[in-house]
């Protein structure tokens, strides 16, 4: 299944490999190689670094790294925190096979593949899709992060998904290329094809791109960085800003939004007594460091009674993932947060 952490946006780029090397599946991680592309261009598209980018071994730095990164060392975040970073921007990645024998882990080497059901994902028709197949119905384009030889292996198993009129190859000339034989097919298929309308109405845009593999060499990191950027997060983060916009309009006109507050005073719960009035005014007070329990934790709404059975609470039926301070608050707003302890339960 496609790691995609939380449940706030809806996925609107797909991201494939081909299938995970030796190294990544030995580490548990997605594009686990030291030297691969991937992470490194996520963080400077998302506002991270994945490391030190510094060899073990030697001491020295990665020479096709070195000075290009442009985020610096204090922005380093362990990999389920990179996976967040992405995943809670719409982003979902996952590879082309599923399953095959290779000695070593070059994309060459695959033989006897079985493939991923990827279209079946993408067209909510697996087997616990009516949970949150309006998630995945909202993809808008599909990147094959392994170049070429991905493309390959993805048409290899999806040209009837091309031919069926649903997939259009990107306007780039690398994608043009790679995919000029689906197209080709395609388009003797759906002669009254739209290719203008790729990421509308169904229509899922697919972009081939410089392959983030350390064998990749023929590309330098700054010009994968450019072309990533260019068809990958520049498109898939404005979408997320889009989805952003949405939310915002849907919280006011349901009017769920609250009134901007003048610096210096505070929201709190309504107290028994006030009648669900307007909020008190309270002095700005200097800020106290939350205890240092891990990760996020859920509140549910069915315990806000027990956690503070002074102030009547109201249940905004709102996704948990949206209501992270690092996503909703701004400047000027603050919330009575209490920090608990997380139940484990059956949600992710």
């Amino acid at each position: 299944k496609p790691k995609k952490l939380g449940g706030a946006p809806p996925v609107h780029t797909l991201i494939l490999g081909t299938h995970p090397s030796v190294q990544s599946l030995s580490r548990g991680e997605m594009y686990g190689h030291p030297l691969n592309a991937f992470w490194y261009i996520a963080g400077d598209a998302l506002g991270f670094r994945r490391s030190a980018a510094v060899s073990p071994k030697t001491g020295k730095p990665y020479a096709n790294l070195h000075g290009h990164l442009r985020h610096r060392t204090e922005k380093m975040i362990g990999y389920p925190q990179q996976l967040e970073a992405l995943t809670s921007r719409g982003f979902a990645v996952w590879d082309i096979v599923a399953e095959c024998e290779r000695e070593g882990s070059l994309d060459a080497d695959i033989e006897g593949e079985v493939p991923n059901p990827i279209r079946e994902w993408c067209e909510g028709r697996l087997g616990r899709a009516s949970e949150d197949a309006g998630r995945h119905l909202g993809v808008r384009r599909i990147v094959i992060a392994n170049g070429t030889t991905g493309a390959r292996f993805f048409v290899r198993h999806f040209s009837g998904w091309f031919e069926d009129g649903r997939l259009v190859a990107s306007s780039d000339d690398m994608s043009q290329r790679a995919l000029r034989s689906a197209m080709n097919r395609a388009r003797r298929a759906n002669p009254s094809l739209d290719e203008d309308a790729a990421g509308r109405g169904g229509l899922v845009e697919v972009c081939v791109l410089p392959g983030v593999s350390p064998a990749a060499a023929r590309f330098s990191y700054v010009e994968k960085r450019a072309a990533w950027e260019a068809r990958c997060y520049g498109p898939g983060l404005a979408d997320y800003e889009e989805w952003l916009g949405s939310v915002k309009k849907a919280k006011t006109e349901a009017g769920l939004t609250t009134p901007a507050k003048r610096k210096g005073e505070a929201a709190t719960p309504a107290a028994d007594g006030d009648g669900g009035g307007s909020p008190r005014k309270t002095p700005r007070k200097s800020p106290r460091k939350s205890p240092s329990k891990g990760p996020s934790v859920r509140v549910l709404s069915s315990s806000l009674a027990t956690i503070s059975p002074g102030n009547k609470w109201i249940d905004l039926k709102v996704d948990p993932g949206e209501l992270r301070p690092s996503a909703t608050l701004t400047n000027g707003q603050c919330f009575n947060w209490i920090v608990v302890d997380a139940e484990e339960d059956d949600h992710d």
